[in-house]
């Protein structure tokens, strides 16, 4: 029966005192140091402390599954915390293979939250409220106003600049013979 093979025998503690094992063997799961304000040196730094028997699992875009807790709560951070998402998460074309993200939090700082919402976009994120979801299933924690918000990660914002970039300089190129012409006339005039 398949709670028999999610609990552990008598003689061993399972999670927090349970009689339930972890879903995911100690040899699963990694700790390494990311902050969010130094993701230049601590994306390297973490590959340098890996082992060369171990795969480096602190790579840009390979994650597939983000979740944070009270992670909003003061505006100088919330940027930092988008571009980690954006430097972090998995970007496929295909949607069973796009990152999935949450956040659940409640609002200590209503700047941070507002922020976080108009900031997003510029990241290539779309920040959408799920609350219900989580109320579905965790009733207590409509009594203590956490939210879930669930962050999808739109179209690569590299693709959208170069296209932002081609796009001006298309504007540009049909502006410049116009500019040239106009040149040649006061010549003419001259």
């Amino acid at each position: 029966d398949s709670d028999d093979d999610n609990r552990v025998s008598s003689n061993e503690k399972g999670i927090y005192g349970t009689n339930h094992k972890s879903a995911c063997p100690k040899e699963c799961i990694s700790v390494r140091r990311l902050r969010w304000d130094c993701l230049e040196e601590d994306v390297p730094a973490a590959a340098a402390v890996r082992s060369l028997t171990q795969e480096n699992d602190l790579q840009p875009n390979s994650f597939d599954t983000i979740v944070g807790t009270d992670v909003v709560f003061c505006p100088s951070l919330v940027c930092p915390l988008l571009e980690t998402i954006k430097l972090m998460a998995r970007k496929k074309e295909a949607e069973s293979t796009k990152a999935i993200l949450y956040l659940c939090l409640q609002i200590r700082c209503a700047d941070s939250h507002s922020l976080l919402f108009s900031e997003a976009p510029k990241y290539g994120l779309e920040v959408v409220d799920v609350t219900e979801e989580l109320a579905a299933f965790c009733p207590w924690a409509v009594e203590l106003e956490c939210l879930l918000l669930k962050i999808n990660v739109k179209e690569d914002t590299a693709k959208q600049s170069r296209k932002r970039k081609k796009a001006s300089k298309e504007k540009k190129s049909k502006k410049t013979p116009s500019k040239e012409k106009k040149s040649k006339k006061k010549d003419k005039k001259s």
